[in-house]
């Protein structure tokens, strides 16, 4: 089965796009296109096309009940068709979701917002896969707190070594003293050619 995304008025076509597509990932369901609408008539038009093409179809975008709304639209598109028009809702926190269903149809309203999308999606799936008896893949949540007793579990396994301080220590203290016998040496190294070239300007003088 196909089905499109209209986006209407929306600002966040990109992010809500992938959203849903990655959430609709099924064997049994295939996005087909999406396209924008940013008036009224723009809308009737990409709407009446993709209600002859699909059997489910996403409008996304601000939810208002205003005579531009898309849901005034719709219900003039279905209107000149002479089809009835059911509807249903899902609520979450902040935000909802409107089914309507035209026969074997499904125009689908979701908010222009893509917190709110991921929170209804879960119980939309559910309702899709009833009704079209579609199979959706089930992903394994992995809880934080699981990972983090493995990971404790893992780190207890692991022998540390331990540092030795005195060790590290008798190191640095070498290490200063090697720095200040290379000083001294250099210091001898100067007078000694010092010395020499004072033995040779007297030595020459002398001749």
């Amino acid at each position: 089965m196909n089905y499109d995304i209209i986006f209407y008025l929306s600002g966040k076509t990109s992010q809500l796009q992938y959203r849903i597509q990655k959430s609709l990932e099924s064997p049994s369901l295939t996005f087909k296109s999406a396209c924008a609408a940013l008036e009224q008539k723009e809308l009737e038009e990409k709407l009446s096309q993709a209600i002859k093409e699909n059997s489910l179809v996403f409008i996304v975008g601000e939810q208002n009940s205003s005579e531009q709304s898309a849901e005034q639209v719709l219900e003039k598109v279905i209107n000149s068709r002479n089809d009835n028009i059911s509807s249903e809702k899902i609520k979450t926190d902040g935000g909802f979701c409107e089914i309507k269903t035209v026969g074997e149809q499904s125009i689908i309203f979701l908010p222009d917002d893509t917190e709110k999308t991921e929170k209804i999606m879960p119980e939309l799936k559910e309702k899709l896969a009833k009704k079209y008896k579609l199979k959706f893949p089930v992903h394994d949540k992995v809880k934080i707190d699981d990972i983090t007793k493995e990971l404790d579990r893992t780190m207890g396994g692991i022998n540390r070594v331990k540092l030795d301080r005195t060790g590290i220590n008798a190191e640095r203290k070498l290490r200063s003293q090697l720095k200040k016998l290379k000083i001294t040496i250099a210091v001898l190294l100067v007078l000694a050619a010092l010395q020499m070239g004072a033995a040779s300007y007297l030595f020459i003088s002398q001749m």
